[in-house]
């Protein structure tokens, strides 16, 4: 009986050590880590790409398009704060 101590770490790790490493490989590895934080950061970087290839489109390095792009903005914001401030 005193050469196994008692049992104390086999009982501890069958009732709180195996329950306890289930519960965080299971729970908080496989459903949390990889389904939750993982899966949300990988649509948030598919969104930035779909919407970096969207925008690329508008970059045609034509200088006069930029200029009239500002120019529209400036026309749009006076025109609004015009309206409402």
């Amino acid at each position: 009986m005193l050469s196994g101590k008692y049992y104390i770490d086999e009982i501890y790790d069958a009732l709180i050590g195996r329950p306890l490493y289930w519960i965080s490989d299971r729970v908080f590895l496989r459903f949390g880590d990889r389904a939750l934080i993982d899966g949300s950061l990988h649509s948030i970087a598919a969104l930035g790409q779909r919407s970096a290839a969207v925008l690329a489109r508008l970059q045609t390095g034509q200088l006069q398009f930029y200029a009239f792009l500002v120019l529209a903005g400036i026309v749009v914001s006076l025109a609004w704060a015009w309206r409402y401030g």
